[in-house]
């Protein structure tokens, strides 16, 4: 599941722009949520979603 946001704070005058992920493997939920400065996301954005696709969960590691 993906989701896009972004929101700008109208006190700092600060805008951002980012990506969350849901990927569910065997018993794990993961959640990665990745925030940027909106003026730099989109150049951003394919090394973003490269380290996004390279995480990877062993869903037989044990919970802890």
């Amino acid at each position: 599941t993906y989701v896009s946001y972004s929101f700008i704070d109208e006190q700092s005058l600060l805008a951002m722009s980012g990506d969350g992920y849901v990927r569910r493997d065997g018993n794990y939920i993961s959640i990665i949520q990745i925030l940027v400065p909106l003026e730099q996301f989109e150049a951003l954005q394919p090394d973003l979603l490269r380290i996004v696709q390279s995480y990877k969960i062993d869903p037989n590691l044990p919970l802890q």
